[in-house]
């Protein structure tokens, strides 16, 4: 069964590995890489507090390693 679900982020391929990256806040300001670790089921959930508080002044960059 096929489901289609919405992406809230986008995909890209680094070294044929599939990631998923969602970006938020300032596009000019610095940037902040938050990645998952072991047991973070979603990081653009996980860290949604984290980074609701950062995107004035950062550009937040969230990597989900596993896609």
């Amino acid at each position: 069964m096929k489901t289609d679900l919405k992406c809230n982020g986008e995909f890209v391929t680094v070294n044929g590995h599939r990631l998923h990256v969602y970006v938020q806040g300032n596009q000019n300001a610095p940037a902040i890489v938050l990645m998952s670790g072991h047991c973070t089921i979603s990081p653009v959930y996980d860290f949604k507090v984290l980074y609701e508080k950062l995107i004035h002044d950062f550009k937040v960059i969230i990597i989900e390693k596993c896609g």
